[in-house]
């Protein structure tokens, strides 16, 4: 009940009952208490994420996977920082992530994880765990140390990017050869529509998890230096989107200022000559209005808003929102 976190599934109650059975124990029938406990957790429409792993080409796209990618940052950091002692999961893999029915990914399961200092090295007399996500010292020899679940999370990254077989083929190219490569998949299914910015987030992605996976695990980050650097990119973000909503206000602003100049001038035209407000000709103030036009120079007959005529301010605001980059 004490986690309590977005990116963790909410633990709602439980429920624990003792009942006694009669069994048959060493010939004869007795009475055997039982205990059966059960855990409630918080429903979640989307699954678990192991069922939504694809490759480039196909599944969802690069927006929701960079969601779900941070999500599950979060998620581990609080459980890793956001408590004095933390808290390792140990069984990190896609099964064991739900998501809502928004695709916000939440950490469950922790039949396996355990309270450690965050300075720590175990050792276990066993494995348990799940093949693929365990990392080596732990494989080896048994140890459980801070970057345990970074390496799965890096395992899980990239499977995100690139499907549920594209950890095992990351190990056949160098580590930039592979970035290029997944780099180069996602703009042949982006296209046009991939901008500056999307392009850096699956670069800095692919980078964290790459080191993610380091054998030597100093190499690895921390998850607090993973969230640190998925931040930065969220500032850019932000920044670029300032920047549309500015420029977008701007250009709105020119144009209800110019419509307004042009009602003020056309008011002032017609209050300066009250006669031509009313009146048609053949009727005595049309006779007057009449005599009062010939007193005008010809400039005046004209519609004084034409002056204001600019170019078509939505035509504007859709040249400046197209020059910026389509994927913010």
């Amino acid at each position: 009940m004490m986690l309590q976190h977005e990116n963790i599934v909410r633990l709602i109650g439980y429920c624990y009952e003792i009942s006694h059975k009669l069994e048959k124990y060493k010939g004869q029938f007795v009475y055997a208490g039982v205990e059966e406990k059960v855990l409630c957790f918080e429903y979640l429409q989307g699954g678990s994420l192991d069922k939504h792993l694809s490759d480039e080409s196909c599944g969802h796209g690069w927006h929701t996977r960079y969601k779900i990618i941070k999500g599950i940052c979060e998620g581990l950091h609080y459980l890793h920082n956001g408590s004095k002692d933390p808290i390792y999961h140990l069984d990190l893999k896609p099964a064991n992530i739900l998501l809502d029915k928004n695709m916000v990914p939440k950490i469950g399961d922790f039949g396996l994880s355990r309270l450690f200092d965050s300075t720590q090295t175990c050792t276990t007399k066993g494995i348990l765990g799940t093949p693929g996500y365990m990392l080596p010292e732990y494989i080896n020899r048994y140890q459980i140390t801070p970057k345990f679940d970074v390496f799965s999370l890096g395992v899980i990254i990239i499977q995100i990017m690139t499907g549920r077989e594209g950890y095992s083929k990351c190990g056949d190219v160098l580590s930039q050869e592979f970035i290029d490569l997944v780099h180069e998949n996602w703009g042949k299914r982006l296209k046009s529509t991939m901008s500056s910015h999307t392009s850096h987030e699956i670069k800095t992605c692919m980078e964290i998890a790459l080191r993610c996976v380091e054998t030597d695990r100093v190499k690895r980050p921390t998850i607090a230096d993973i969230v640190d650097e998925l931040n930065k990119i969220n500032i850019v973000k932000r920044s670029i989107l300032d920047q549309v909503n500015l420029q977008s206000n701007q250009a709105s602003n020119r144009h209800t200022n110019s419509g307004a100049g042009a009602d003020a001038e056309s008011r002032l035209s017609t209050s300066s000559n009250p006669i031509i407000q009313y009146g048609d000709e053949g009727t005595s103030t049309g006779t007057k209005e009449q005599e009062r036009k010939t007193l005008q120079p010809k400039e005046l007959e004209e519609d004084p808003s034409k002056c204001y005529e600019t170019h078509d301010p939505g035509r504007q605001s859709e040249s400046v929102l197209q020059s910026l980059p389509p994927d913010v």
